[in-house]
């Protein structure tokens, strides 16, 4: 039960293509892995904020994501 902003969508696609484009030897590489990642993951903290409507969740998961894999 969220609406779906185009802003919203046009940021988390933005912040996939940031990760997965690179230049190498000259040329344009696109990672599609990369890209699935990061972007899906951003949808996922973008629908937590919506549905909340607070940054204090999707902040808190962000974090959460990023240190386990540390921890383990």
């Amino acid at each position: 039960g969220i609406e779906w902003s185009w802003g919203g969508i046009l940021a988390t696609t933005a912040f996939g293509l940031a990760h997965a484009l690179s230049i190498e030897a000259g040329a344009l590489s696109f990672d599609g892995m990369a890209m699935a990642m990061t972007a899906i993951p951003a949808l996922i903290l973008l629908w937590v904020r919506e549905r909340t409507g607070s940054l204090l969740w999707p902040i808190l998961l962000h974090n959460y994501a990023n240190v386990i894999p540390m921890i383990l």
